[in-house]
This record gives C-alpha cells, sequence and structure tokens, in this order.
C-alpha cells in the first residue's frame, strides 16, 4: 500500500477499536453460534481454493487468495457490523481474537512459500502491527470508559460516526487506486467471487436482528495484514492483484449486506 492507504487504514483502525471500546456493554455476550460459523468461515472457502488450484489458478494469485482468507476478521467489518447496530463488545472480542488466531495460518502460508527466514523476520511486525492497531485503541478507550466515564460516552457517538466515514474512505480509496488494474483480469474476479460466495454460505441462518447482521464481520476479512505479508512474497504484485480482486467483491457484498439489513430494519417502523 502506499503512504495514503497506510495512513487511512491505520487511522480507521484505531477509531474503530476505540470507538467500540467506548460502546462496548460491561457485561460479555454469549457466542450465538460463532464458533460454527468461524469454523466454516475457513473450512468453505479452503475448499474452494482447492477447487481453484485444479482448475489451474496461478500460484501468486491462489496465495493472495489464501492470504485473505487466513486473515482473520478486519476492522471495517467490526465498523459495518456496529452500523447495522450489532453488538460492540462482541465485535472488539471477534476482531482480536480472530487476528491472533490468524497469525500461524497467515505466517504458515508465508513460510511455505518463501521460506522459514521470510517467517521470522515479520513475526515481530506483524505482532507489533496487531498491537498498535487493534489491541491497544481497544485498550486504551476501555481505560477512558473506566476512569472518565462522562467524557467516555460524550465521546462514544463521534467516534462512532468518524469511523464509520474513515471506512467508507477506506474502502473508496483501495477502489479507485486498484480497479483499473483488474480490468484484464477477470478469471481472477470470478475466482475472488466464489470464494466471497463460500464465506456467504458459511453465515446463511446467523443474521438476526439483535446480532446486528454479524455476517459482515465473518465476511470482511483483514485485507491490511493480508497485504502486509504480501510484501515478501515471490511475485508481490501478483499477490496484491489478487487481495485487490479479493476486496472488490467482498466490500461489495458487505455494503449490499448493510443497506439491505438497515431497509429490513426499517419496515417494521414504516409499517
Amino acid at each position: 500500500m502506499n503512504t495514503a492507504l497506510d495512513l487511512l487504514a491505520l487511522g480507521s483502525a484505531w477509531l474503530v477499536m476505540f470507538g467500540l471500546a467506548l460502546n462496548a456493554p460491561a457485561a460479555l455476550t454469549r457466542p450465538s453460534g460463532w464458533i460454527l460459523a468461524t469454523l466454516l468461515g475457513y473450512l468453505l472457502p479452503g475448499l474452494g481454493l482447492l477447487a481453484l488450484a485444479g482448475l489451474g489458478l496461478a500460484t501468486p494469485h491462489l496465495l493472495g487468495l489464501a492470504l485473505c482468507i487466513a486473515a482473520g476478521f478486519g476492522t471495517s467489518g467490526a465498523a459495518l457490523h456496529r452500523l447495522a447496530g450489532g453488538d460492540a463488545h462482541q465485535a472488539a472480542r471477534l476482531v482480536i481474537g480472530s487476528s491472533l488466531l490468524a497469525l500461524p495460518l497467515m505466517l504458515l502460508l508465508v513460510a511455505v512459500a518463501a521460506g522459514p527466514a521470510a517467517q521470522i523476520a515479520l513475526l515481530g511486525k506483524v505482532l507489533l502491527v496487531g498491537l498498535l492497531g487493534q489491541v491497544l485503541p481497544y485498550a486504551l478507550g476501555r481505560g477512558l470508559l473506566r476512569w472518565r466515564p462522562e467524557l467516555g460516552r460524550r465521546l462514544a457517538a463521534p467516534l462512532e460516526r468518524m469511523a464509520g466515514v474513515a471506512v467508507i474512505g477506506l474502502i473508496a480509496l483501495i477502489a479507485q487506486q486498484t480497479l483499473p488494474r483488474l480490468v484484464a483480469h477477470a478469471e481472477l474476479l470470478v475466482a475472488a467471487s466464489l470464494l466471497v460466495s463460500l464465506l456467504l454460505a458459511a453465515s446463511l441462518g446467523r443474521q438476526r436482528v439483535q446480532d446486528g447482521n454479524p455476517q459482515l464481520l465473518l465476511l470482511v476479512r483483514n485485507l491490511g495484514g493480508a497485504i502486509l505479508l504480501a510484501r515478501v512474497l515471490p511475485e508481490p504484485g501478483e499477490v496484491l492483484l489478487a487481495i485487490t480482486a479479493f476486496g472488490v467483491p467482498m466490500y461489495a457484498a458487505a455494503l449490499l449486506g448493510l443497506l439491505c439489513y438497515r431497509h429490513e430494519l426499517r419496515q417494521p417502523i414504516e409499517s
């Protein structure tokens, strides 16, 4: 990513995680089927990757798509989850927890493709980015809510709105900078759309109004983490192209799901 994308990605992650901390309830929520949904969210697209490998998709493109699947939940998914009225504590716990689970999966992919030396060199960097971009802002937000609860409650709503704007801006910037490269790679977009469809299938039947559309969290992966690891892989340009191709249907499906969910949520009120 270039400097603008780096800064916007980090800034949006800070706003999302800090806002989640301020909006999170004191009590933990029940998983409500998320363990099974998360497992299916890795298993089904994993089978899809095997099918794509059998169909002869280029190795760098397969690796880029695999990094997207293994990357865990992204903070942009948490922001969309909150825009749909989802639980803030559930979102933060799933984003941080899935990032910790994703780390060995992603580093294993890098080790297989680029050798153990690359894995060791990246370990500290990936951990530091995860700490600074997700864990630290959430911990600071919870600390503010504990020691200055009135200030935290006043900041919660505006910060959440800013986080939503930052995430949409990040999506728009990625689209503006990368979509022209995908014009000549229709087969890659089809392959990525297949994997996104499998992610959606993994969460069918689990969308409930009180959950705030948890499909958005399962669907939106941590593409920033995938891009970070792509830099050290062979043919990084092609790996990044595959990550971008995954992001197009992923964000399109997530935004469409958010719009449909909010429309459905308004129906009883309007009627």
